[in-house]
């Protein structure tokens, strides 16, 4: 993604990457099902609605989400809030068409 001209933040974990969310503003958050420690639809809910029992707030900055999996993977990641989900394989191209038109000015 850096070669395309993004500035990119990766975490090891959901969990990780929950807390990156609540602490920093990003553009887009790109996720897949399967992440250790929470699962990118939870994480998703985090994002866009909070959660009252970690205590955590709805994102300050809800970025744009684009999912991405197989397509029961996707089904979940859209069911969650996902504005979209990519079906694997796809293309490097395709996923940047998706972040660019994820994106609103």
């Amino acid at each position: 993604m850096r070669d395309f001209g993004y500035s990119v933040a990766s975490s090891e974990n959901g969990v990780f990457g929950l807390l990156l969310l609540q602490k920093n503003r990003y553009d887009v958050l790109i996720t897949g099902v399967d992440l250790q420690g929470v699962y990118g639809d939870e994480l998703i809910r985090h994002v866009k609605h909070g959660d009252p029992q970690l205590k955590l707030p709805p994102a300050a900055y809800p970025p744009a989400i684009l999912g991405i999996g197989a397509r029961w993977e996707c089904r979940r990641l859209l069911e969650s809030g996902a504005a979209l989900c990519l079906e694997k394989p796809f293309g490097i191209h395709l996923l940047i068409e998706s972040i660019n038109s994820s994106i609103i000015v």
